[in-house]
């Protein structure tokens, strides 16, 4: 979040592309491990179908262009952005923490021999 806010509210663009390279590095590393533990959770007859969801729901965020555009006529872009962006971050973080909390205990967590 912290880089997102620097990234619209830079004064430069050099500065701005910085923040935003830093902050792609951080908000990206939550790929790989999201579907490492959904093949963990469903059975393997059904990870296809899982990943086929998982997808499916990852479309959603392609509405929030619509939001943003209709926010804008009362706030500024940065102002939209950074707390839509930021929103988004912190709800999906607050997703995968209760997720992590219910992941079902696998054979590897017993078998510690």
């Amino acid at each position: 979040v912290p880089f997102w806010i620097g990234t619209v509210q830079a004064d430069t663009f050099e500065s701005s592309i910085a923040l935003l390279f830093c902050e792609y590095i951080v908000a990206e590393c939550w790929f790989g491990p999201t579907l490492a533990s959904l093949y963990k959770a469903v059975p393997q007859e059904v990870q296809g179908t899982a990943q086929g969801m998982f997808t499916v729901l990852t479309a959603f965020g392609n509405v929030m262009p619509v939001v943003i555009g209709s926010l804008q006529k009362d706030y500024s872009l940065p102002q939209v952005l950074a707390v839509t962006v930021s929103g988004a971050y912190i709800f999906s973080s607050l997703c995968f923490y209760w997720a992590s909390m219910n992941l079902p205990e696998g054979p590897e967590a017993s078998d510690s021999d």
